[in-house]
């Protein structure tokens, strides 16, 4: 997906699934300003920004930007630093860096950061398998929840401790891979932290389990809709560790 992306940025052709992924959002696009003729006469057309995305002018996501890693995720294994970037709708990063004016996901840049989210999400969303079994972990799956559900484990009041010191422990860092780690293209239209929130790979699930074998079931109790939210999660990870897949967090 990731290789395919960046092709699509440089202008370049692409695989067919994306040129087809790109052309249905421009033809709903064109649909779109027909139906509100009145209202693009006087604001910007959505189709003129799925066509910059294709004009080669854009940096290299996966080379120059300072906020992303290979894979297109966070580049932060810290709680606090996968806590810093906050999914928006005018794009998940702030820094300031060499690249930013050419972003798509920065707060500044001159593209419609709200399409280009929507399409990497629509890519992502190809990757994702039906086996295992998608699980529904219910309302209370952000990395808010995930946080609480760590601090009070720990006998810690939440909203008045902080997780972001127990930074060495993979089950609060893998918490926040799974929540954060998409913030930068993640956000999803709906109000409530909707969007593509965040992902785990094979090995990664694998050190997650580990620990959540080892030390979850000594942990301290917790709120009976918190615990039924990690007893999903938990459950989730450990079938996509033995089928060989990560899990990626999905709200909707």
């Amino acid at each position: 997906m990731v290789p395919q992306l960046a092709a699509l940025w440089r202008g370049e052709a692409v695989a067919l699934w994306l040129e087809e992924l790109w052309q249905e959002n421009v033809a709903r696009a064109r649909r779109s300003e027909a139906s509100f003729r009145a209202h693009y006469e006087r604001h910007r057309k959505p189709s003129q920004s799925w066509g910059l995305m294709r004009s080669g002018s854009w940096v290299e996501l996966s080379q120059e930007c300072v906020a992303l890693d290979g894979a297109l995720g966070v580049d932060e294994r810290s709680v606090a630093g996968l806590c810093f970037f906050a999914p928006s709708i005018d794009g998940g990063c702030g820094l300031e860096c060499e690249a930013s004016s050419r972003c798509p996901f920065h707060r500044k840049s001159s593209l419609w950061a709200e399409l280009a989210m929507e399409l990497f999400q629509q890519a992502a969303r190809r990757c994702v398998l039906e086996l295992p079994e998608v699980v529904m972990v219910g309302r209370r799956g952000t990395v808010f929840d995930f946080e609480r559900w760590y601090l009070e484990r720990r006998g810690q009041d939440w909203g008045k401790a902080d997780w972001e010191r127990f930074e060495g422990d993979p089950l609060a860092v893998g918490l926040a891979l799974l929540g954060r780690r998409a913030a930068v293209w993640g956000w999803g239209d709906g109000g409530y932290g909707e969007g593509l929130l965040g992902w785990l790979g094979p090995e990664e699930c694998g050190v997650w389990m580990e620990a959540w074998r080892a030390r979850g079931p000594d942990l301290g109790e917790v709120d009976g809709r918190m615990a039924v939210m990690m007893e999903r999660v938990s459950g989730m990870i450990g079938a996509c560790f033995e089928a060989g897949c990560g899990v990626v967090l999905l709200r909707s």
